[in-house]
């Protein structure tokens, strides 16, 4: 069974008496996500679903990063010190070959 971009999901679930994460994914990109990261699924239903089983401490939450915000000359410096470095890798790689 196909399902939709909107019924595709990843759902978390925790358990604070055994300090586990219970997972039910039907996304196969996160399904993807999970198996690169190491999780093994403990199931996997006829519709393609994995169920999974994750100690707390393999999950993590991260701040949304804050945009930089750079005046004009923190930018040009920035962009004099990268085209600095990008002419001196160039240099050593033309010495390599």
């Amino acid at each position: 069974m196909c399902l939709t971009a909107a019924e595709r999901e990843a759902v978390l679930t925790y358990d604070e008496v055994s300090n586990i994460y219970h997972i039910f994914c039907s996304s196969g990109k996160e399904q993807t996500r999970m198996k690169r990261a190491g999780f093994v699924p403990y199931k996997t239903d006829a519709e393609g679903n994995t169920y999974y089983k994750v100690e707390r401490k393999q999950i993590s939450f991260r701040a949304k990063s804050k945009p930089r915000h750079l005046t004009d000359e923190q930018r040009l410096k920035r962009s004099e010190r990268f085209k600095q470095m990008h002419q001196k890798n160039q240099n050593a790689q033309g010495e390599i070959l």
